[in-house]
């Protein structure tokens, strides 16, 4: 079980990523920052545990890292976090590994630009486990989730739900506009929120 101890609640505390193995009920400490900003505690596990993407981020912006046992390497700069209302509607941050462990994936709206000239990179991203090279990118897209067997990344667009896979491209999924997709542990469902266009 790995867990995120803070110094304070406010943003911009310091604070601790700990591995704590049930078994042997020895605590481990991952990694640690002096000041986490906005989304600095988001953060996923490779399906054999032996990667960790998280994201970091200060004054100069939201950084996306990839961490094994090759060390810590720099996927992504995504750009700064400008202040600003959220909508939960829309706004979304995930980073997450494929089912198969060869893809890792960040999506992110907070960021300033949204892959514009102002960001240096775009909101939907897929990089290659092996040599953290870019398999797939867009200038669009949110609340984004992998889901079934291999690699297969959804994510919410103006057009409805769209899938992405190394085999098949992007394919259109659905013409809905989902909210804070779930994939059920064996991949072969997902949960959702839509918002009622009659509220």
């Amino acid at each position: 079980v790995s867990y995120i101890v803070l110094s304070s609640g406010n943003l911009g505390a310091s604070g601790a990523l700990y591995l704590a193995d049930l078994t042997t009920h020895t605590t481990s400490l991952v990694r640690a920052w002096n000041n986490g900003g906005f989304d600095s505690w988001i953060y996923s596990w490779s399906p054999d545990g032996q990667e960790l993407t998280y994201l970091s981020s200060d004054s100069s912006g939201l950084q996306w890292h990839m961490l094994s046992g090759g060390g810590d390497k720099v996927l992504s700069n995504l750009g700064p976090v400008p202040p600003r209302d959220v909508n939960s509607d829309v706004d979304d941050t995930m980073v997450g590994f494929s089912a198969d462990g060869q893809y890792v994936a960040v999506e992110t709206t907070m960021t300033q630009g949204g892959g514009g000239p102002t960001s240096p990179a775009p909101p939907v991203q897929v990089n290659r486990v092996a040599d953290g090279s870019i398999a797939y990118s867009r200038t669009d897209g949110s609340m984004a989730a992998w889901a079934g067997a291999g690699a297969h990344l959804y994510f919410s667009t103006t057009a409805g739900v769209q899938s992405w896979s190394p085999s098949g491209g992007v394919i259109s999924a659905s013409a809905i506009q989902w909210i804070r997709p779930t994939a059920s542990p064996d991949g072969s469902r997902m949960a959702f929120s839509v918002l009622n266009a009659q509220q």
